[in-house]
């Protein structure tokens, strides 16, 4: 029995092999007919075709044998096996068109001109210059008396190029009968260079060389202390790399130094930009108080955000000295005499006068009824102390004493001996 099935089997086998290869031959290969056409294998016997005796190509003569090329073999298929119509094969579907949107153009905050403008901030520095120019353009966007002045040279600092430069620059500027109110500075931020004097070479921060800056962070001031104009310099930032903001911190230091010696105003925005341990971050409060992001991914220039907390510390002292008020008004025309008057700005904490300082009158009017979210201009650059808090709110509204402190009045604890 076994053996008639493999029998069966067999016989049922070699049917289906020669139903399927004879149609397959039949459709690849037609006998030659005598009316047949002739296909001529040019691609693979092209010759080239002979030039006659005047340079004439001949007609091209037909060199070959005939053939029929078979139809591309498409394999066994159930429904072509029993006489049925094959399906329709899917047509490929086009790949979708992915429309990338056009990268915008950088957002260039042009000066805003404001011809009739009673007092003009001069802002001089380099491209660190125009940030603050750019930030303080929106400062006192709200203030028609006061228009912001650009005079930037982006790629030049106190120790690229010549000694007297940048006063040259300031003091064609000013007497070209252009009037200034305040004169904001703020550059050095690419003038940690090797000075070369005389054929020797002076390495930044070197004694030599913090002498030659100095001498001309002089020549710019004395262009303003000529002119009788107060100075607002801003200290450079801290960034994303320790020498540096080491270098910037030196720098710094010397402008600090001379600006204050003229009776200028320097303006430290350091603290805002670094965290309780002096490192730098580039993640902060920002005008409103509210942790944002201030600085860009090469750790040196600054966000929307960080312009505008840079200006809001300038603008701080500028306000000051125009006689402004808190709230955006009309600013008096008249300044006075700020000559002697030197004032270093902390944001950590106020405008710290210096001695044999002339202290106002009276302050800036400040509005009752607007909501102060950054009192006295200063920033919340710390974490806010919660248990400070929670112990007075016990205190003040459950009647729970604070613990006392070891060492203080109220502790009453007997030592250990």
């Amino acid at each position: 029995m076994l053996a008639v099935i493999r029998h069966v089997l067999g016989i049922v086998v070699i049917f289906m092999m020669t139903a399927v290869c004879i149609p397959a031959y039949a459709q690849g290969v037609e006998p030659l007919r005598d009316d047949a056409p002739i296909v001529v294998a040019q691609a693979q016997y092209r010759r080239e075709a002979p030039t006659g005796a005047r340079g004439q190509p001949q007609p091209e003569r037909r060199v070959g044998w005939t053939e029929r090329v078979p139809p591309p073999s498409q394999g066994f298929s159930l429904r072509r096996f029993f006489g049925l119509e094959e399906a329709p094969q899917p047509q490929p579907q086009p790949a979708p068109v992915i429309r990338r949107p056009k990268p915008k153009a950088p957002v260039v905050r042009q000066e805003r001109n404001k011809p009739g403008a009673a007092n003009r901030v001069a802002v001089f520095g380099d491209w660190l210059g125009e940030t603050l120019a750019s930030g303080l353009d929106d400062a006192f966007a709200d203030m028609p008396n006061v228009a912001v002045v650009r005079r930037i040279k982006g790629d030049g600092g106190l120790m690229r190029g010549d000694a007297d430069a940048w006063a040259k620059y300031a003091r064609d500027y000013l007497s070209s009968g252009q009037t200034v109110t305040v004169a904001a500075v703020m550059l050095g931020i690419g003038d940690r260079v090797a000075l070369v004097t005389s054929g020797e070479r002076a390495e930044p921060l070197s004694d030599t060389w913090n002498e030659a800056y100095a001498a001309r962070v002089d020549a710019l001031l004395a262009v303003f202390v000529e002119h009788g104009i107060p100075v607002v310099w801003v200290g450079l930032p801290p960034v994303d790399d320790e020498v540096a903001s080491d270098g910037n911190a030196a720098i710094n230091g010397i402008v600090r130094e001379r600006v204050l010696r003229v009776g200028g105003h320097f303006v430290d925005i350091w603290p805002g930009f670094v965290d309780t341990e002096n490192h730098y971050v580039d993640t902060g409060p920002g005008t409103d108080g509210q942790p944002t992001r201030l600085r860009l991914n090469d750790g040196v220039r600054f966000t929307r955000k960080g312009t505008d907390k840079i200006a809001h510390y300038a603008a701080v002292e500028i306000r000051r000295l125009l006689g402004a008020a808190a709230s955006p008004a009309d600013v008096p025309t008249s300044l006075g005499d700020t000559k002697g008057n030197g004032s270093f700005v902390d944001i950590d904490r106020t405008v710290i006068p210096q001695p044999d300082m002339a202290m106002p009158i009276s302050g800036p009017v400040q509005p009752l009824t607007r909501a102060e979210t950054s009192p006295g201009g200063l920033l919340l650059t710390g974490k806010t102390g919660l248990d400070t808090l929670e112990t007075a709110r016990k205190a003040l509204r459950d009647g729970v004493p604070a613990a006392p402190v070891s060492g203080r009045a109220d502790d009453f604890s007997v030592p250990r001996r």
